[in-house]
């Protein structure tokens, strides 16, 4: 082989290189672009779940605080139960007593009388 054709062969050999990596950087770029766009994609999906997490939980906070208003509310009319029926037990109680104590006069007036 000639020293000139031997160039040659190296020049065609370098270029057909140089093409095969100009391809395989292309394609990596590519490749990596694609990762970079998915990437992106997926960071703005992760974003709006965020968002709506956010959301929930602020909506579960209000929720907790009404129904810990109305719990407070609803042991606020209990206990107002609670002392009126005690309040009626005690004049029950009084009725009784004034009406045992009636019961034993009039017993003791009609054993007196007879």
């Amino acid at each position: 082989m000639t020293q000139s054709s031997y160039r040659a062969t190296l020049r065609m050999q370098a270029k057909a290189r140089f093409h095969r990596e100009q391809k395989t950087t292309v394609a990596i770029k590519e490749t990596l672009n694609t990762r970079v766009t998915r990437i992106e994609e997926v960071m703005v999906q992760l974003g709006a779940s965020q968002v709506r997490m956010d959301n929930a939980l602020a909506h579960l906070a209000e929720v907790q605080a009404q129904d810990q208003t109305e719990a407070r509310e609803r042991e606020k009319r209990i206990d107002e139960r609670i002392e009126n029926l005690l309040a009626e037990g005690r004049n029950t109680d009084a009725r009784i007593d004034k009406l045992v104590i009636a019961i034993g006069e009039f017993i003791s007036r009609a054993n007196g009388n007879t």
